[in-house]
Protein backbone atom coordinates (compact mmCIF):
# COMPACT_ATOMS: atom_id res chain seq x y z
CA UNK A 1 0.00 0.00 0.00
CA UNK A 2 1.37 3.63 -0.92
CA UNK A 3 1.57 6.05 2.06
CA UNK A 4 -0.19 9.40 0.75
CA UNK A 5 1.46 12.75 1.77
CA UNK A 6 0.28 14.03 4.21
CA UNK A 7 -0.69 18.16 5.49
CA UNK A 8 -0.67 18.98 8.98
CA UNK A 9 -2.41 22.05 9.98
CA UNK A 10 -1.72 23.96 13.25
CA UNK A 11 -4.09 26.69 14.54
CA UNK A 12 -2.87 28.16 17.85
CA UNK A 13 -3.15 31.96 19.36
CA UNK A 14 -0.08 33.80 20.77
CA UNK A 15 0.43 35.05 24.49
CA UNK A 16 -0.49 38.16 25.60
CA UNK A 17 1.64 40.94 24.39
CA UNK A 18 3.27 39.03 21.29
CA UNK A 19 2.91 41.10 18.00
CA UNK A 20 2.94 39.49 14.54
CA UNK A 21 5.86 40.27 13.31
CA UNK A 22 7.23 38.52 16.44
CA UNK A 23 5.83 35.54 15.92
CA UNK A 24 5.86 35.53 12.09
CA UNK A 25 9.85 35.60 12.84
CA UNK A 26 10.11 33.37 15.04
CA UNK A 27 8.38 30.86 12.68
CA UNK A 28 10.42 31.86 9.86
CA UNK A 29 13.63 31.04 12.24
CA UNK A 30 12.69 27.11 12.49
CA UNK A 31 11.87 26.77 8.86
CA UNK A 32 15.03 25.53 8.49
CA UNK A 33 14.92 23.30 11.03
CA UNK A 34 11.92 21.78 9.89
CA UNK A 35 13.43 21.09 6.07
CA UNK A 36 16.02 18.61 8.07
CA UNK A 37 13.35 16.79 9.48
CA UNK A 38 12.51 13.46 7.62
CA UNK A 39 9.97 13.40 5.13
CA UNK A 40 9.55 17.67 5.29
CA UNK A 41 8.11 18.91 1.78
CA UNK A 42 6.79 22.60 2.37
CA UNK A 43 5.64 24.91 5.14
CA UNK A 44 3.31 27.42 4.68
CA UNK A 45 2.78 30.05 7.58
CA UNK A 46 0.06 32.80 8.33
CA UNK A 47 -2.22 34.95 10.63
CA UNK A 48 -5.68 35.71 10.89
CA UNK A 49 -7.49 38.71 10.91
CA UNK A 50 -9.01 37.17 14.46
CA UNK A 51 -4.93 37.29 15.63
CA UNK A 52 -5.21 33.33 15.39
CA UNK A 53 -2.04 31.86 13.81
CA UNK A 54 -1.80 28.73 10.87
CA UNK A 55 1.17 26.55 10.43
CA UNK A 56 0.57 24.95 7.29
CA UNK A 57 3.11 22.23 6.71
CA UNK A 58 3.57 19.28 4.00
CA UNK A 59 4.74 15.94 4.94
CA UNK A 60 5.57 12.69 2.61
CA UNK A 61 3.45 10.40 4.94
CA UNK A 62 1.62 10.55 8.06
CA UNK A 63 4.61 8.28 10.09
CA UNK A 64 6.86 10.97 9.41
CA UNK A 65 4.11 14.02 10.10
CA UNK A 66 3.57 12.17 13.44
CA UNK A 67 7.75 11.54 13.89
CA UNK A 68 8.57 15.06 13.59
CA UNK A 69 5.57 16.20 15.47
CA UNK A 70 7.17 14.27 18.48
CA UNK A 71 10.62 15.59 18.08
CA UNK A 72 9.60 19.29 17.55
CA UNK A 73 8.23 19.48 21.15
CA UNK A 74 11.99 18.21 22.57
CA UNK A 75 14.03 19.97 19.78
CA UNK A 76 15.80 22.79 21.62
CA UNK A 77 15.77 24.73 18.52
CA UNK A 78 11.71 25.19 18.77
CA UNK A 79 12.09 26.40 22.00
CA UNK A 80 11.89 30.35 21.30
CA UNK A 81 9.16 30.25 18.89
CA UNK A 82 6.75 27.84 21.59
CA UNK A 83 7.39 30.28 23.88
CA UNK A 84 5.40 32.58 21.82
CA UNK A 85 2.44 30.49 21.37
CA UNK A 86 -0.71 30.21 24.15
CA UNK A 87 -0.67 26.14 24.99
CA UNK A 88 -4.11 26.16 25.20
CA UNK A 89 -5.16 27.44 22.07
CA UNK A 90 -3.45 24.78 19.99
CA UNK A 91 -5.34 22.71 17.77
CA UNK A 92 -3.33 19.89 15.69
CA UNK A 93 -4.86 17.94 12.88
CA UNK A 94 -3.37 15.80 10.31
CA UNK A 95 -5.00 15.31 6.82
CA UNK A 96 -4.34 12.86 4.19
CA UNK A 97 -3.84 14.53 0.52
CA UNK A 98 -6.54 13.94 -1.84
Amino acid sequence: MLNKPVIEVVLFEGLSGVSPQTMRMAAEAVTPQLRGYAGFVSRSFGVGADGRYIDIVHWQDRATAQSAAAQVMVDPGFREFFALIDAGSVQMMHFESA
